[in-house]
């Protein structure tokens, strides 16, 4: 049985490496989640209320490294 997942509204077929590699292409080239689990990590990390220059570095330094990730 093939399960269909959604992520990002974009249907993924679940079981496989191929499925993985789409989600981490949604992820990379998605603009929320280089900002949200940066925010996260520094709301858990550092304080309840980060400042937006640390988030803001936190997230270009996500996004250089998903996108060197993808590369690989």
């Amino acid at each position: 049985m093939i399960r269909t997942e959604v992520c990002a509204r974009k249907k993924i077929h679940a079981g496989g490496m191929k499925d993985g590699e789409q989600v981490i292409e949604l992820l990379v080239h998605h603009p929320r989640p280089a900002k949200s689990f940066p925010r996260k990590l520094a709301r858990r990390f550092v304080s309840d209320n980060p400042p937006p220059s640390l988030v803001n570095r936190m997230a270009e330094t996500f996004k250089s490294a998903m996108a060197t990730f993808v590369q690989c």
